[in-house]
């Protein structure tokens, strides 16, 4: 899969798009429910371009066929605020839907390993998840904690109970996964993140401040196969 060519960007614009259905009754009650998936949107502005630069830009954009094909953007803020070394995988299997996963491979111990907010992607699909709460990785093995109800936590539908390792933390992320996560899949994060994407119209163009000064606004929206 290609990968976006131009990393010079003036002003990012990092959008999350989730559509609920929201209705108000006669009495003021709040009903809401979502309607569809969850996806990522950037737009991008490239400014003070000289002609090389913007044709090696508009010759990439035109091979894409408008909304045909998707690319993966790598962005100038993907450096994570966590304390995240080395090469964290997955540890138990994880359907969709869920919006826990546990990660180990981690340094035991460290105080805020994944922070809120920043992004990860897992080795077998390639949406993009937010970080959501911020955790530091275990320093000893424990049986995940029970929840309000005095309930264990539930790794899947079998049952089976979400254990915390030492060199571990459960993370808890949004949108919910879209696809099961298995066991020992590699997890992206910081450096190594990506975003697959697809521009969000079959129609480009750019404007030009004679002789030869380009400026481009490029809008992208996550692409989800």
């Amino acid at each position: 899969m290609a990968d976006y060519p131009n990393t010079d960007f003036k002003t990012l614009k990092f959008t999350s798009n989730q559509k609920v259905n929201q209705s108000v009754s006669e009495s003021g009650k709040t009903q809401t429910r979502l309607i569809g998936g969850q996806k990522f949107m950037a737009s991008i502005n490239h400014a003070a371009m000289t002609k090389a630069e913007y044709f090696a830009l508009d010759a990439f954009l035109m091979s894409q066929q408008g909304r045909d094909q998707s690319f993966t953007v790598s962005f100038p803020d993907k450096t994570g605020l966590g304390a995240v070394t080395g090469s964290p995988t997955t540890h138990s299997d994880r359907v969709a839907g869920q919006n826990t996963v546990a990660i180990h491979d981690l340094v035991p111990s460290t105080t805020d390993v994944f922070v809120a907010s920043d992004m990860i992607n897992f080795s077998n699909h390639s949406k993009g998840y937010k970080i959501v709460s911020t955790v530091s990785s275990n320093a000893a093995d424990e049986i995940a904690k029970a929840d309000g109800t005095g309930v264990l936590l539930k790794a899947d539908g079998t049952g089976s109970l979400l254990m915390a390792r030492a060199n571990q933390a459960i993370v808890t992320i949004f949108p919910p996964l879209v696809e099961d996560v298995a066991d020992g899949s590699t997890v992206s994060y910081g450096v190594n993140f990506t975003l697959t994407m697809e521009v969000d119209s079959d129609i480009q163009s750019y404007k030009v401040i004679p002789p030869n000064i380009y400026e481009k606004q490029v809008n992208l929206v996550e692409y989800i196969p």
